[in-house]
């Protein structure tokens, strides 16, 4: 019986779905307005061991990581829209590099081609429990902005954001 009481948690408290920030240098005006993020996925591929008898899997060495995503409502100036679809057209060269020239030499953490940033899960007492740090993000995809006139509430806007990176590691914050 003492084996069963050994293995019970220390923590009985769930995980909450709403107690989370997001903070990066690069997007100062997206931080106050996000409304979802997740912690990636990640996966790994199998290899097949061919065998006389049967064939069988084993795993792959290689991790994938899935992307950031994270959701905010769009402010009344698009502020943070805006910073999020300018660092877009500055990576892209579709129009000019001068932007991505720019950019690229440019020192400070809040202009260069890529940004860390740190997803923060609070407690359910609002303290700070884990870190999620990603490291060299960047934004690839920008979700669209719908206007309807047809509406009878007036809900805000909203729009999602996704983020490649190098890596992403999970932290306890002390």
């Amino acid at each position: 019986m003492a084996g069963i009481l050994d293995k019970l948690p220390s923590n009985y408290n769930t995980l909450s779905p709403t107690s989370f920030k997001f903070e990066t240098v690069r997007l100062p005006h997206t931080t106050y307005w996000c409304q979802t993020a997740n912690v990636p996925d990640l996966s790994f591929g199998s290899v097949t061991i061919p065998n006389p008898l049967r064939d069988y899997p084993i795993h792959g060495n290689q991790l994938e990581l899935g992307t950031f995503d994270i959701g905010f409502v769009v402010d009344e100036d698009m502020s943070n829209y805006l910073e999020i679809y300018n660092w877009m057209r500055e990576l892209s060269s579709s129009y000019t590099t001068d932007d991505y020239k720019r950019i690229k030499v440019d020192p400070s953490p809040d202009r260069g081609v890529v940004s860390d940033g740190v997803l923060t899960i609070l407690t359910n007492n609002m303290n700070a429990n884990k870190e999620v740090h990603f490291a060299d993000m960047f934004p690839t995809s920008l979700g669209s902005i719908s206007f309807s006139s047809s509406s009878d509430t007036i809900d805000a806007i909203l729009c999602d954001v996704s983020f490649t990176y190098s890596e992403f590691r999970i932290e306890t914050v002390i």
